[in-house]
């Protein structure tokens, strides 16, 4: 499990990393200096460096403003190149940008310029030939609003231009890939030698649809690993206990014939380390070997090349092996050095290994190192801890009021007859009350494995379709901006006309914050390099008469009714928790020339996971009534629809258009990676649980092999005794099932909501189906691992025991 969560993991984040064409950005305001290359080189990554800045193209007589990116060689470090040799031809895949003396523009330049592939143009004082028209950059998603169209060359032209001189507006960027402990070392070792103006940048950071889904996959991922170990650690338990109970007799032999507790004692500890050091490496050895052949089946589907198995989750299996092996059968192994001599004669003597309070603590303790070592997430470890703690409190009342209402049922179809099914039905029920807690622990081990197991698919539902949610198939991938007011219902009808759904647009004026609660606003004053950064920039400041159905008002409330409450203000609540604003706070923002004054009346949590327009900072409408401003829609443009799309821009040519659908489709691309890896670590996770079936039934073997045998030494039928094994089976499976079901919803709840941040929808209909799941399983399972009980000789039973 732990090998193939890594590579899913590893796998999925490493595909959302082409959106910044590398695994790692280091941004700039300034060339970047020798010493933070020197050290990417040093710690094993692969370099390339980009220029972008805004300059003039031309052709001639024409020309026109275009975001122009100088790319090396080794460019991109991630992702693909997609360019065509003419407009509208099909499109290729280029390993790396332009050759020297080569630009490739994009179609709308091809078009201003009116030049063709092969032609030249100018750009500053250099000339570059058109090489290929310029598709789709797979880092263009970082920055979908620098609406100029681009210009690509090579980086080595670009001293040759002349454009960039001293105090020139240029961003550099030196993009990194390499292994994860390389791109941590550089990490680590960069940040104290960052400049003011620079920073480290990963694609959680740049997009935040793409770092929702990869925190939520982590966090689940790792639950998936945890609920593996538990359930492996259940098994392991309840197989000592049962490998201990095997071997009273041996112990009480060799006491008996002089051996002393402290040889006992070592000579089951060197037999258990030895068996466990075997199984320890034949697991992990099992391991690489099962995920390797499920990684290959499953590759295609999931249509993500996997990275190579690390060496890393071999030593975490090995530590995990260890602990869950000392942890849990450690108490059950030494208790056999206390038994008595006696049992030798007196069989009755000795109890049963595994019972004592040590062995509990010890087995908590355990799992409580597991857990923590595990999670690697204190947050996780916390609620898995807590929930699980209480689940099996919960359970095992539960188990023992179960039983109290079990007991009349004994009678039931007492007058029925004498059949099989009536007799192996009250014998069954009561079996399970007889054995007490035994039954009870039976339970909670079962209850606790198909629990996790149900927590696991409910969770998993939930997220998955809470991605989908997120993301509808009408989901918007278009941005028009700079509509004038004039344009507004002009646009929208034609947008209607060509089969779009009516939009919904919002006024857009840049701000810029100069006052809070009558201190000027200096970017200095703060210490959060991303505050100083917001308090430099322009605002887009817009206003709203009604909240938006994906924004989320945590504090406050929104307008008052009072119309001279005008100057009332609404803010996202991560951007007044960077800047340190509060409700009630006065700020003042410059307009248009203007001063605009309002209190924070509410904070909004925003859903920044959609593709729908949203603002940090919303005025009350009448704030904004004189104020000049443009507006804003963001629209979901079928494919019939595209080709309306340049008559568009040619009857509105003051609309900017901006096509999101590349990263659209990205995003969508790693959600639906990161499911379908959810999916398939869910299967390794079923098995987990199905060793803890096994392991409980194995564990009553013995005493049902010996009642089996006095039962047919009695007289009775092997059909009344198989009735009698499939009602208590079914009983049994079907408590374990209802008491799993509850608890997989209660902790379900609990983790979606708390943990991954999911609305979460309780699915009663898991109670009936956690019965039927847990009798059917029980049974099935416990009929075929006791299927030699009966057909084992009665008197070879008697006479072993």
């Amino acid at each position: 499990v732990a090998v193939f969560v890594d590579r899913i993991e590893r796998g999925v984040t490493r595909n959302a990393s082409e959106l910044l064409a590398a695994d790692l950005v280091l941004q700039s305001s300034q060339p970047i200096g020798e010493p933070l290359e020197q050290l990417a080189h040093t710690v094993g990554l692969r370099v390339a460096h980009s220029v972008t800045f805004r300059s003039v193209g031309m052709a001639g007589e024409r020309y026109q403003l275009s975001q122009v990116k100088a790319v090396s060689n080794a460019y991109p470090l991630r992702g693909e190149l997609l360019i065509a040799s003419e407009p509208g031809a099909a499109e290729q895949v280029a390993t790396h940008g332009p050759a020297s003396g080569e630009a490739w523009l994009e179609a709308r330049l091809l078009q201003a310029l009116q030049v063709r592939v092969g032609d030249n143009i100018e750009l500053g004082k250099a000339s570059l030939r058109v090489g290929a028209v310029l598709v789709l950059e797979p880092d263009r998603g970082a920055e979908p609003f620098n609406l100029a169209p681009r210009i690509l060359f090579n980086l080595a032209d670009l001293p040759g231009t002349g454009l960039v001189q001293l105090g020139s507006r240029v961003r550099y960027r030196m993009m990194l890939t390499g292994d994860p402990d390389g791109l941590a070392r550089f990490s680590r070792e960069a940040t104290p030698l960052l400049a003011a103006d620079q920073r480290l940048q990963s694609v959680e950071e740049s997009q935040p649809q793409v770092s929702s889904a990869l925190d939520r996959a982590r966090r689940f991922l790792g639950l998936a690993a945890l609920t593996s170990v538990l359930l492996s650690g259940i098994a392991i338990a309840i197989c000592a206990r049962r490998h201990a109970e095997r071997h009273l007799d041996s112990a009480a032999l060799l006491r008996a014939l002089g051996a002393r507790q402290i040889h006992v004692a070592l000579l089951f500890m060197v037999q258990l380390c030895s068996v466990g050091a075997l199984a320890i490496t034949a697991g992990i050895g099992v391991g690489y070997l099962a995920q390797s052949l499920l990684a290959s089946l499953l590759e295609p589907l999931m249509q993500l090349q996997l990275p190579s198995a690390s060496a890393a989750p071999a030593s975490l299996a090995l530590g995990v092996g260890l602990i869950t092996l000392l942890g849990f059968s450690l108490a059950p192994i030494l208790a056999l050095a206390g038994v008595p001599p006696m049992r030798v004669l007196r069989r009755q003597q000795g109890r049963a290994p595994g019972r004592s309070l040590h062995a509990y603590l010890l087995a908590a303790a355990a799992a409580l190192l597991l857990l923590a070592w595990q999670a690697g997430d204190v947050v996780l470890f916390g609620y898995v801890t807590g929930g699980m703690g209480a689940a099996m409190a919960l359970m095992s009342l539960s188990g023992l009021l179960l039983l109290r209402l079990l007991g009349p049922l004994r009678h039931l179809g007492r007058g029925l007859g004498a059949g099989a099914g009536m007799l192996g039905w009250r014998y069954g029920v009561a079996c399970i009350v007889r054995r007490g807690r035994g039954s009870v622990l039976q339970m909670v081990a079962f209850g606790i494995g198909l629990a996790l197991m149900l927590m696991l698919t409910l969770v998993r539902t939930s997220l998955i379709q809470d991605w989908r949610d997120s993301l509808p198939a009408n989901a918007p991938n278009h941005f028009l901006m700079n509509i004038q007011p004039s344009e507004r219902d002009a646009l929208a009808d034609f947008l209607v006309s060509i089969g779009v759904d009516k939009p919904r647009l919002y006024p857009l004026t840049p701000a810029r914050l100069i006052e809070h609660n009558g201190r000027k606003v200096r970017p200095s004053d703060y210490e959060s390099a991303r505050a100083s950064r917001l308090a430099a920039r322009d605002f887009s400041l817009s206003s709203n008469a009604l909240p938006k159905p994906y924004n989320r008002i945590v504090a406050g409330h929104w307008w008052s009714e009072d119309p001279a409450s005008a100057g009332e203000l609404s803010v996202e609540s991560g951007i007044a928790e960077t800047l340190g604003l509060a409700l009630g706070d006065e700020l003042v923002f410059l307009a248009a020339g203007r001063e605009l004054r309002g209190l924070i009346v509410n904070l909004r949590e925003v859903d920044w996971n959609g593709f729908g327009v949203n603002f940090f900072i919303e005025a009350r409408p009448e704030l904004m009534a004189d104020v000049p401003a443009t507006y804003i829609t963001s629209v979901h443009v079928p494919d019939s629809a595209r080709p309306q799309l340049q008559a568009l821009l040619e009857r509105f040519p003051s609309v900017t258009l901006v096509d999101v659908d590349a990263v659209l489709g990205k995003v969508r691309e790693i959600m639906d990676q990161a499911a379908r890896g959810i999916e398939f670590v869910l299967v390794f996770t079923l098995l987990a649980g199905l060793l803890v079936l096994v392991a409980g039934l194995q564990a009553t073997l013995d005493e049902r092999r010996h009642e089996a045998a006095v039962l047919l030494s009695l007289g009775a039928s092997r059909r009344a005794i198989g009735a009698a094994l499939g009602s208590e089976f079914a009983l049994l499976g079907a408590m374990s099932g209802l008491l799993a079901a509850a608890t997989a919803l209660g902790l379900g709840a609990l983790l979606a909501e708390q943990l991954l941040g999911l609305d979460y929808t309780v699915q009663w209909l898991a109670l009936p189906i956690g019965m039927v799941c847990g009798a059917v399983g029980f049974t099935v399972f416990g009929l075929a691992g006791t299927h030699a009980v009966l057909r084992t000789p009665p008197m070879r039973v008697l006479r072993d025991s």
